[in-house]
């Protein structure tokens, strides 16, 4: 239990990286206009928001969490039920040829993150019903790590939308 509670402070430092991420995401955009490359901006400006929502709510869930509680289960599952959705839109989006560079950083973003959560969701699901999670916490600091990578793909598309758009 004491290697679960070390990774679930290392999942909430990676998801306020994450968080960071986001809002400098969402920070390089510009609004208004009704181009293909303006709706796109908007869009991933959109969907940066809700990262940084679902981060911000699961980062304030995580400590209320008690494993012998039911309703906690619920929220877990609710709460990465959510940040799978946010990651899917994100890895969606359909991006106008100036920013297909950084829509490519934001599909690898988008995989790792999923594959990351997916991770960490199974061993949380385990935990909170009372099982065994996989013998240690292996899988969840993969899952972490999934997370930290989708978050350093997040940053370099975050990087490569200013110099796009700096350039413009």
């Amino acid at each position: 239990e004491a290697g679960l509670m070390k990774g679930y402070l290392k999942i909430k430092r990676v998801l306020a990286l994450f968080l960071a991420m986001a809002m400098l995401l969402a920070m390089v955009g510009c609004s208004g206009g009704k181009s293909a490359e303006e709706q796109y901006s908007e869009e991933l400006d959109t969907i940066s928001s809700e990262i940084g929502e679902v981060f911000i709510d699961f980062s304030q869930q995580l400590p209320t969490l008690d494993p012998n509680d039911s309703t906690s289960l619920e929220k877990v599952e609710g709460l990465l039920d959510q940040m799978n959705e946010t990651f899917r839109k994100l890895g969606d989006l359909e991006a106008p040829e100036k920013y297909r560079q950084v829509q490519q950083l934001l599909d690898e973003s988008s995989d790792h993150a999923l594959q990351g959560l997916e991770m960490i969701q199974e061993e949380l699901q385990v935990y909170f019903t009372g099982g065994n999670p996989s013998g240690n916490s292996q899988k969840l600091a993969e899952g972490t790590q999934l997370l930290l990578t989708a978050s350093q793909k997040l940053q370099e598309a975050g990087e490569k939308r200013q110099e796009i758009e700096g350039n413009s």
